[in-house]
């Protein structure tokens, strides 16, 4: 009776070793590759997720309704948009608008860019793109009496004053007006990996609205990190580089982007909010610890070339004679295995 037993005990437990064997296998079998494109800020969002099928949905899901979410707060071009009412109430320090937790929260992030960038970053410049033609048909190159008329409406330190505990904006002069355009895909890239990862779970993929990319914080299956190309400012449709990129974010900007052409001449859609004309630099892109960060950092870069960039942050700069220089500052930067093919390193 006592072998019998044991012959059961034996039995039952190997069963219950093959019992967790194949539920091992089945978990593993239910990890999949998804792949989304879906419409959002006026641009395209390119999604991959590793993981359950159920789960990639949900992510997608989730990713979706964010970017849906931003845009109802920061779309310059819909009258609908927080920010657009913003701009039409034209709010005064004594009648101050008050902005959602939403709004009072990018606004924030702008704020730290201007301060981190010394100017360089500037969302009240926008009275200087519809000038140059960047939200209208261009008419030709703005004179300088024009662009020194406009100057006076720009400049975040002297035009704006925002609360950041009550959330109240106020502009100092008539005709201020704010666009999100370098931080807004940024952010909503952040909300997405941020919404992602605590509601569903998703922790292996990768979110790309318009070229601003975050990876979330596990690389893809049999992989250490992403390979990411990086844009050839001559030759938009070339990649001029790869590199891994294992945490963080990566974004690019650069006159090929959305720039205009003005009897025959390109000029770049970033403007420097300091001088009131576009900026020099061919083309950039730039590794950060978060997406919004990547994003203002990339327009900022545009405007400067020789800022320092915030700790944690590298960045390519591209000059128009297609040589470049890579910058890098701090130590714990996500990216390694930098190759450049085709251009020449700027001396």
């Amino acid at each position: 009776m006592a072998r019998r037993s044991v012959l059961l005990i034996a039995v039952n437990l190997a069963l219950a070793a093959m019992l967790v064997v194949l539920l091992v296998i089945h978990q593993r079998e239910k990890i999949v590759t998804r792949k989304y494109q879906l419409p959002a800020m006026s641009t395209w969002a390119a999604l991959v997720f590793h993981g359950a099928d159920d789960r990639c949905e949900a992510a997608r899901a989730v990713a979706a309704r964010e970017f849906a979410a931003v845009t109802r707060i920061a779309n310059v071009f819909d009258p609908e948009s927080e920010l657009s009412r913003l701009n039409l109430a034209q709010p005064t320090p004594e009648a101050p608008f008050q902005c959602s937790p939403e709004l009072a929260e990018i606004l924030a992030l702008a704020d730290d860019a201007w301060r981190a960038s010394g100017g360089a970053f500037d969302i009240t410049v926008k009275p200087l793109m519809e000038l140059w033609g960047f939200h209208r048909a261009a008419d030709g190159v703005p004179d300088a009496g024009a662009i020194a008329a406009c100057l006076e409406t720009v400049g975040w330190g002297k035009c704006v004053r925002f609360d950041r505990e009550t959330g109240q904006i106020a502009f100092l002069r008539p005709g201020v007006k704010l666009d999100l355009g370098g931080i807004a895909k940024g952010w909503a890239v952040d909300r997405a990996c941020d919404a992602i990862q605590s509601e569903t779970g998703m922790d292996s993929g990768l979110v790309n609205l318009g070229g601003n990319i975050r990876v979330l914080p596990q690389p893809p299956p049999g992989r250490e990190a992403h390979r990411v190309g990086i844009t050839d400012p001559a030759d938009p449709a070339a990649i001029a580089g790869e590199f891994d990129l294992a945490s963080g974010a990566t974004a690019s900007s650069g006159d090929y982007r959305r720039g205009i052409d003005i009897d025959g001449v390109r000029y770049s859609h970033i403007i420097d909010p300091q001088t009131g004309y576009p900026a020099g630099l061919a083309g950039d892109t730039v590794i950060a610890p978060d997406a919004a960060t990547a994003d203002w950092l990339s327009t900022a870069l545009c405007v400067n070339p020789e800022l320092e960039p915030p700790e944690g942050c590298a960045a390519v700069l591209f000059d128009h004679n297609r040589r470049w220089r890579l910058i890098v500052s701090g130590s714990s930067i996500g990216f390694s295995k930098l190759s450049m093919d085709g251009v020449s390193t700027a001396r």
